[in-house]
């Protein structure tokens, strides 16, 4: 899954791309077939925040953005990627800092986040999920649609067809 996730990030204006490992850094590294840096999380059972954080300590301070791709996510299409990236890039608002893609109205991943709101996520408190950033302010958020759901969201449809 991490060999698609990093595949589906190819894009121009992604120019960095870390991984986020509880272990087996090197091995992991030595495995990927895109540039990498490798973070690690000491504590993952503080959930996926201090993942988040732990890649945010490699983030280049001159960066716009960033997007935080969950590796079960990895099914993510690089033109909805690309949809994000450009959203940001022609952003004439400058209240939104957050850009999400919606599938039937439903949030999924990857978010890309400003810049300046990396400091936020760091300032999480151990355990507080990462959702509480993007729910601080909905001011700031701006949905874009996507090409098609997520893989759990393509499964969840699945799923209830069955059940009908």
């Amino acid at each position: 899954l991490l060999h698609i996730a990093l595949g589906n990030l190819e894009h121009p204006d992604v120019a960095l791309r870390i991984v986020v490992v509880e272990d087996r850094a090197s091995e992991v590294a030595a495995a990927c077939r895109h540039p990498v840096l490798i973070a690690v999380n000491p504590n993952p059972e503080l959930g996926p925040a201090a993942s988040v954080r732990a890649g945010l300590g490699l983030l280049p301070s001159d960066v716009d953005g960033f997007l935080v791709l969950p590796v079960d996510c990895a099914l993510v299409r690089p033109e909805d990627v690309a949809a994000l990236i450009d959203a940001m890039r022609r952003e004439e608002d400058p209240a939104i800092r957050i850009w999400i893609p919606s599938w039937q109205m439903r949030r999924g991943h990857p978010p890309l986040f400003a810049a300046d709101l990396a400091a936020e996520i760091v300032a999480l408190a151990p355990g507080e999920p990462l959702h509480r950033v993007v729910r601080a302010d909905p001011g700031r958020l701006s949905t874009r649609p996507a090409a098609q759901p997520s893989r759990l969201e393509a499964r969840r449809e699945d799923q209830t067809a069955r059940l009908r």
